[in-house]
């Protein structure tokens, strides 16, 4: 006999989700010249996740950039 898989949870899911370290790519730089605007000079890769304990994200830059020399 064949039978649905049970439902998801995607409360528990989502909460599970939010723990874990996940790669975001923002505008690190933004030049702002008065008069004529901003603009985004630099984009950068770093890492967030929520944190239940301080109730708040956390950043992180990845591991790759760390090693790299600047």
């Amino acid at each position: 006999m064949i039978r649905a898989l049970p439902k998801v949870d995607r409360r528990r899911v989502r909460y599970f989700a939010r723990r874990q370290w996940r790669t975001v790519f923002i505008p690190f730089a933004i030049l702002n010249v008065e008069g004529f605007g901003r603009s985004t000079v630099r984009w950068q890769h770093m890492e967030t996740r929520w944190s239940d304990s301080h109730r708040r994200r956390l950043w992180r830059a990845p591991a790759v950039l760390l090693t790299e020399a600047h």
